[in-house]
């Protein structure tokens, strides 16, 4: 399955899911994002944008939490996270449509909570990456120090 796919499937639990739930999620990722470019280009109207794009992020939110198509429990939930992050921060773009008329302090408001919520998103992503460049960076460091070391022995 991994050389039908290659990185699409890198981190999923391809041994317990069928190959028709991997090629169903592939379409529905590119789909989703397809779809929401056509959404946001083609559709007029933001409030029908916030709308189907909220649908359609619940509908792969639905997809990823019933088939928990990932091996490592970790990085299940920082996707469901991650899905979850999205439907927030799209629920804060209904804020800045036109149903809420004069009111450019809570529009201003919105936007700093929606700025917050992109830094929790990138916080959760890059939190579980954090201690294993801390380690990864620790070792070159020591690499460093004993190939010095190996060079003042020769010289």
């Amino acid at each position: 399955m991994t050389d039908r796919f290659g990185e699409l499937v890198r981190d999923l639990d391809v041994l317990n899911l069928k190959g028709t739930t991997i090629s169903t999620l592939v379409i529905f990722s590119f789909a989703r994002r397809a779809s929401m470019a056509v959404i946001i280009v083609h559709i007029p109207y933001m409030w029908a944008q916030v709308m189907l794009m909220m649908y359609i992020n619940q509908a792969y939110m639905m997809f990823v939490v019933y088939y928990r198509l990932y091996e490592d429990k970790k990085e299940w939930v920082i996707q469901c996270l991650n899905e979850i992050i999205i439907v927030i921060t799209v629920y804060h773009l209904f804020c800045l449509t036109d149903w809420v008329t004069d009111l450019w302090i809570k529009q201003m408001v919105v936007g700093i909570s929606m700025i917050s919520m992109t830094g929790l998103n990138m916080g959760i992503n890059l939190g579980p990456l954090l201690p294993e460049l801390f380690k990864h960076s620790i070792l070159r460091v020591k690499r460093f120090k004993g190939l010095n070391k190996v060079r003042k022995l020769k010289a």
